[in-house]
């Protein structure tokens, strides 16, 4: 692994934790996790958007957080396959020109992210 390869997995590796950090105590909006990934994306020159997919396939797929909605009960996480709920993710960001504002999802952190955050 080269020098630059080694700095982009550390840096994936680093935004995963930064977002995992701020929902350590509470449930997030998806526009913290775009806000990280705009932040991402002047540091390595990537699409905004492209970042802020694969980090929510990363927490996803890792169990390090889910995807849900705000109901009754609280939070309520989708129960569909990840490959959906990246679909229903993009879909919905696009709807709202990827400025959601608070008027799309949440997230909210796993026990498996919070053994991550230490």
């Amino acid at each position: 692994m080269g020098a630059d390869e080694k700095d982009e997995a550390g840096g994936r590796a680093g935004l995963v934790d930064r977002v995992l950090a701020e929902a350590a105590d509470d449930w997030i909006p998806v526009d913290m996790l775009l806000w990280h990934a705009r932040e991402e994306a002047k540091r390595s020159g990537e699409d905004f958007r492209q970042v802020a997919v694969a980090l929510l396939e990363v927490l996803l797929e890792e169990h390090l957080m889910e995807l849900g909605d705000l109901g009754e009960s609280g939070f309520e996480a989708w129960s569909s396959p990840v490959g959906e709920q990246v679909r229903r993710f993009v879909d919905g960001c696009e709807s709202v020109g990827w400025e959601p504002f608070g008027a799309l999802w949440w997230l909210a952190i796993t026990p498996e992210g919070l053994r991550r955050v230490g």
